[in-house]
């Protein structure tokens, strides 16, 4: 026999996107469920500022994970690391050989295990999860985690599954069984500014940083690049961290007032010399302003 923990994130983060990030995650939890060996027992724990069994370990029809699921509506601060300890705890309980907990999260941590510290973008969040990874691995747990939505903290996720002995995947791939295609679009070295205060993620509160989904500004042409598949990253060249990201026009009615106030700044990332990222970004990929940052369209 073996267990397979469902760790499923419900913050408020996960009530953007397209499809709603939780419908995403309800989804690949169910792709996960069916999978497995039918000898797995499932069980399910959800996250936002606390943890929550939802389902202790039972044979479980993945039909079930929806009736289970379906009336959660994303609320809260994210506390990833309190979600994954608790998935390990419940998978420790098991004398099962074969462990594995599967997070399904955007990676946008926000509260610390103590609930004393945290916002999104924050290291400090990123190595407790690590901590925890580890741990995992010398209980011989594997962690896999499926990076929901366009601006996931795609980094983090895949330090977790590594560190654990398990996989990463980005939601489509896991849900269609391929490999992100290997043919890239666009690549482009960019400098790097802030976004435009039209933005809501140019200032946000520590807690209202959760209730959009994350884009970055580009040129129209790259945008339109971006529109055939949406799927976009950021790299920093010097260290290697990668984050998923939404992209959004220079070009769009809502930066009309920036495009005049900042004219300068506005034609450098039509002349694709420049790209517009939130404090998050900057903060998750160790960027400063006027840093270069590698922008990857697939």
């Amino acid at each position: 026999m073996g267990t397979l923990i469902l760790c499923i994130d419900t913050s408020e983060s996960m009530g953007y996107g397209e499809p709603l990030k939780l419908s995403q995650a309800i989804d690949a939890a169910r792709k996960a469920a069916l999978k497995v060996q039918e000898s797995l027992s499932i069980g399910i724990v959800t996250f936002d500022v606390t943890a929550e069994v939802l389902i202790d370990p039972k044979p479980l029809d993945p039909n079930e994970i929806y009736a289970s699921l379906t009336n959660f509506s994303p609320k809260g601060l994210s506390c990833i690391a309190e979600g994954l300890k608790t998935s390990l705890d419940l998978a420790m309980k098991n004398e099962d050989n074969t462990k594995i907990i599967f997070l399904l999260t955007d990676g946008r941590a926000n509260l610390s295990l103590d609930h004393m510290s945290g916002y999104e973008g924050s290291i400090a969040l990123e190595e407790e999860l690590i901590e925890i990874a580890e741990k995992a691995a010398q209980e011989k747990i594997l962690i896999n985690t499926v990076s929901i939505g366009e601006d996931a903290f795609t980094a983090t996720l895949q330090a977790i599954a590594r560190r654990s002995g398990g996989e990463h995947f980005l939601f489509e791939n896991f849900i269609e069984n391929s490999k992100i295609k290997d043919r890239v679009l666009e690549v482009h070295t960019l400098h790097v500014h802030s976004v435009p205060t039209e933005l809501p993620s140019a200032q946000p509160s520590w807690t209202k940083e959760s209730q959009f989904l994350h884009v970055a500004v580009v040129s129209h042409y790259l945008f339109e690049k971006y529109r055939a598949h949406r799927r976009a990253f950021l790299i920093n060249p010097l260290n290697g961290r990668i984050a998923r990201t939404a992209l959004i026009s220079i070009e769009s009615n809502i930066l009309k007032g920036y495009v005049r106030r900042r004219s300068k700044t506005a034609s450098s990332v039509r002349n694709e010399d420049s790209i517009l990222l939130d404090k998050s970004y900057r903060e998750y990929l160790k960027l400063q302003r006027k840093d270069l940052v590698e922008l990857k369209i697939f």
